[in-house]
């Protein structure tokens, strides 16, 4: 099984439990690998990309933090590393689906919360 993760998945500095998990994960993974899984970076997306998964005006408050409410609007407090935090995340569960349709084999990511993801929030 093919697994995605990088450390951009932990890069925000909101300490909470959904922006931490996947390192912890990882680091148990390095204390006690399981045969058969494959742990690889996600290629980053491009802004092209992202403008078909979210809307432009969306992105640009995520990667800039204005407007707050807007940026804010996932639930987590806006930092610098919050837009690679999530770019990172997008790019590894495209990269696990990608993997999963070109092989027919299982793909995972270790993100966390995009299960709330909008369009535009």
């Amino acid at each position: 099984m093919r697994l995605y993760w990088s450390h951009d998945y932990v890069i925000a500095r909101e300490d909470f439990d959904t922006t931490r998990k996947s390192g912890w994960i990882i680091d148990s993974l390095d204390a006690e690998p399981i045969p058969g899984l494959h742990i690889a970076m996600p290629e980053p997306l491009t802004a092209v990309d992202l403008v078909e998964i979210h809307a432009p005006h969306y992105i640009e408050a995520v990667r800039t933090g204005v407007p707050l409410g807007l940026a804010q609007s996932q639930g987590f407090r806006w930092d610098a590393g919050l837009w690679t935090m999530a770019c990172a995340h997008t790019s590894g569960m495209v990269a696990a689906t990608e993997h999963a349709l070109e092989t027919g084999r299982t793909g995972g990511s270790l993100t966390s919360g995009p299960h709330h993801a909008k369009y535009n929030r």
